[in-house]
């Protein structure tokens, strides 16, 4: 339950993490359960009950943004990271620091699918995606370099920002 909050400082990727992992995050088919909504469904497709496990891994939409996420970084930063459902749904909690930038990367992309599901047309958007990415990134980079933290920012973040 530590995991989040030695990735980042963002609150709302605290939150969202911490409600993930106590099995309370708001999906539809836990506020149907609530009878506070009427359907269960998937926000993007409606064909499945909108659980967490099929909010963040097995809806076939979100499963084309993770990939699309693993591309990018395989093509344009030369980081191999893999999303399976235990990093998405837990993070990497082994070698914590090595995988900053992966579990940060997770909580981003969650954080970007969890509310882009209130959206009148849901429909995720790789772009907007990616320009959330960097703009959190350079937050990132602001934050460790405002706080000398010089060596932490060369080994995690500076191959990334400079590509950036």
């Amino acid at each position: 339950f530590e995991l989040p909050f030695k990735i980042t400082r963002d609150s709302k990727l605290q939150w969202l993490q911490f409600q993930t992992l106590h099995r309370i995050l708001p999906t539809n088919y836990y506020l149907h359960k609530l009878k506070l909504i009427e359907s269960p469904n998937c926000s993007f497709f409606e064909k499945k009950p909108e659980t967490i496990d099929h909010l963040f891994v097995e809806c076939y939409e979100v499963k084309n943004l993770w990939r699309a996420v693993e591309d990018l970084f395989l093509r344009q930063y030369k980081i191999p990271i893999t999303f399976d459902r235990h990093n998405i749904i837990f993070g990497k909690y082994k070698e914590c620091k090595k995988n900053r930038v992966p579990n940060l990367l997770v909580y981003i992309i969650k954080h970007y699918i969890f509310t882009w599901r209130f959206k009148t047309v849901p429909t995720l958007i790789f772009m907007d995606l990616k320009e959330k990415i960097k703009s959190r990134f350079l937050i990132e980079k602001y934050l460790l370099l405002r706080n000398c933290k010089f060596d932490e920012y060369e080994n995690h973040w500076q191959h990334i920002n400079d590509s950036l």
